[in-house]
């Protein structure tokens, strides 16, 4: 397309816009593009702020029935937690696309307007609730979410289980390589079988090996952490 364009004002606040010179070809096109301009149809741009803005208030409002029913006690509640936490931290949270197959219709329409929601958000999911990181992480606890792989660790290997951090660290002893773990709270709260009760525990011990070391804590918490179950008798 080629063109010349002389701008004349014509008065406050307007001016002509002539000599547009356009190919044969593009000539409807030009003046479809000149009708919506110039009328009262919405432009583009126009129309995607305001599906953008639609998208955002049914997503919050879908994204309230969601927060509520991840505090329930169904499958379908879990798969809705586990949804909503890899919005929050997708790192930490890794969220199963197939899970989408195990809940309701309307459950699964709520989860794609909070996500088309999410594509452009102006804000984090969890900044939506007053104190949101905290009560996603009580969900996350509650649920047993947390990712429980090791990781490597600046001195040996660590892993975030259920509101506490495990340990798993190298030491020498006579010439030998040892390990030694830990459990650590870190101060806060820990939220286990909907529980609320403030963790201040610090254990450790000491194992031949890695995978004794992880062994033990594993027990730790098969005993019942820090509120041991009652032996069966």
């Amino acid at each position: 397309m080629m063109r010349q364009t002389t701008v004349t004002k014509v008065g406050e606040g307007f001016v002509d816009v002539t000599e547009h010179r356009v190919q044969a070809t593009a000539v409807d096109a030009l003046i479809e593009h000149l009708d919506q301009f110039f009328g009262s149809e919405p432009t583009d741009a126009q129309r995607a702020q305001e599906i953008r803005a639609q998208d955002e208030s049914n997503g919050l409002d879908s994204l309230q029935r969601l927060y509520k029913l991840a505090q329930g006690n169904s499958g379908q509640c879990q798969h809705v937690a586990a949804f909503l936490l890899g919005l929050y931290n997708g790192q930490r949270f890794r969220f199963d696309l197939t899970d989408f197959r195990c809940v309701d219709a309307s459950i699964f329409e709520d989860m794609l307007r909070v996500l088309r929601m999410d594509k452009q958000a102006r804000a984090e999911v969890h900044t939506y609730f007053p104190q949101g990181g905290q009560r996603f992480e009580e969900i996350a606890n509650d649920w047993n979410l947390h990712s429980q792989t090791w990781e490597p660790s600046a001195d040996g290997f660590s892993q975030q289980r259920n509101g506490y951090m495990c340990h798993v660290e190298p030491y020498a002893f006579e010439g030998h390589v040892h390990w030694k773990w830990y459990i650590t709270s870190g101060g806060g709260w820990a939220w286990r079988r909907r529980q609320e009760h403030e963790i201040i525990t610090h254990i450790e011990g000491k194992a031949w090996s890695v995978g004794m070391a992880k062994d033990s804590i594993n027990e730790w918490f098969e005993r019942g952490g820090e509120t041991p179950y009652p032996r069966e008798e």
